[in-house]
């Protein structure tokens, strides 16, 4: 499978919003020529495309200006390894599809051992989605997973036959799973509760998509801070709110405010209070999320308010599924953080290695 990341500009659909968003288009194109063409047009993320030429060709100072796309790419790369496949072009359909794919894929991580016995246990959490979905577009979905099993060249196990435990395979394997959970959901549809009535407007209840969020979350990290004074350890924490909207299936985009301290030794131990406005972008695949942000950094030195600086960061983690209004979740992220010189503190970079963890609460 290549995959082909591109930039491009869309509409933006947020309310009082009236130019254009980033959107981003994910474009798979499948190399066996046996399997139908799946390719799709997602709302995309954007990376130039990498000129041809042989790295020993290339000059030091080329590859060196490379480095840091080719770390996006792969980090893109892995939080989207089964993100280019298509989804449903219609919203309800399409928010159903997303819950009960993360609703399997949660299940599957847990050892999936025998179809009848998983797909029991997981109905009370898929009738939550269903029974807000109308019928007729829940046939819709059932007709549209049938073509993309057929299209990957399913059942899976004839396709397991031919090629072994391969990702196509495995991913085929998921679309039946999938398949059978719904066509058992929507035999128990009848008993759905009259609180629970269909919504024409359903956009999942394990995404953002299409609505305002909040993602509260704590963080703490250790840091290698390199000034005029050499090297020093450091650390940090804090909490951090985040106002963020679904600007489609697979992004948020969030803007807030973080809060908290940070403390390094270079002889002894000093200690500051530091703040942030971090804009940020998130990616969602299944339960898999990337996090790529932008933060303008504070901190107050002696009294006094620092020279605000920069931070950049990456973060990836998994999210579970929603409980009630709050979806947990759990990050590994990397940050490198310029800090101008100031009154009573020198020119200072920071390399941050931590964790956050958090919620997506829709209210």
């Amino acid at each position: 499978m290549g995959v082909d990341l591109r930039v491009g500009d869309a509409g933006s659909s947020m309310p009082g919003i009236a130019s254009s968003a980033l959107a981003l288009e994910c474009r798979c194109s499948h190399l066996d020529s046996s399997s139908s063409s799946n390719s799709s047009s997602l709302a995309s993320l954007a990376l130039p495309r990498r000129a041809s030429r042989s790295a020993a060709a290339a000059p030091a100072r080329l590859r060196a200006r490379r480095l840091p796309l080719s770390w996006i790419a792969s980090a893109c790369a892995l939080v989207l390894g089964g993100g280019c496949a298509p989804l449903p072009s219609s919203l309800p359909e399409r928010g159903l599809y997303r819950d009960l794919d993360k609703l399997v894929e949660l299940r599957e991580s847990d050892a999936w051992i025998a179809d009848r016995f998983e797909i029991e246990a997981a109905l009370p959490h898929a009738m939550r989605s269903v029974c807000e979905v109308p019928s007729p577009a829940r046939a819709r979905l059932l007709d549209w997973l049938s073509a993309q099993i057929g299209a990957q060249g399913g059942p899976s196990d004839r396709l397991h036959a031919r090629e072994g435990s391969s990702q196509r395979v495995r991913r085929v394997r998921r679309l039946e799973r999938i398949h059978r959970l719904l066509v058992r959901a929507d035999e128990a549809a009848l008993e759905c509760p009259t609180w629970l009535a269909p919504d024409p407007s359903f956009a999942g209840r394990e995404g953002d998509e299409g609505r305002f969020v909040i993602l509260a979350e704590t963080l703490g990290a250790g840091a290698l801070l390199l000034g005029a004074e050499g090297v020093a350890v450091g650390g940090g924490g804090g909490g951090r709110l985040l106002p963020a909207f679904g600007l489609g299936p697979r992004l948020t985009l969030a803007l807030g405010l973080e809060l908290g301290g940070t403390a390094s030794f270079i002889g002894e131990v000093r200690g500051a209070f530091a703040g942030a406005i971090p804009l940020l972008l998130r990616i969602h695949q299944t339960s898999r999320v990337l996090d790529v942000e932008l933060a303008l950094t504070a901190g107050w030195v002696g009294g006094a308010l620092r020279t605000p600086g920069v931070r950049v960061g990456l973060g990836y983690g998994l999210s579970t599924l929603r409980v009630s209004s709050f979806m947990p979740y759990g990050l590994i992220w990397i940050g490198y953080e310029l800090r101008p010189a100031t009154t009573g503190a020198a020119f200072e970079q920071v390399v941050w290695l931590g964790t956050r963890v958090g919620f997506d609460w829709d209210p």
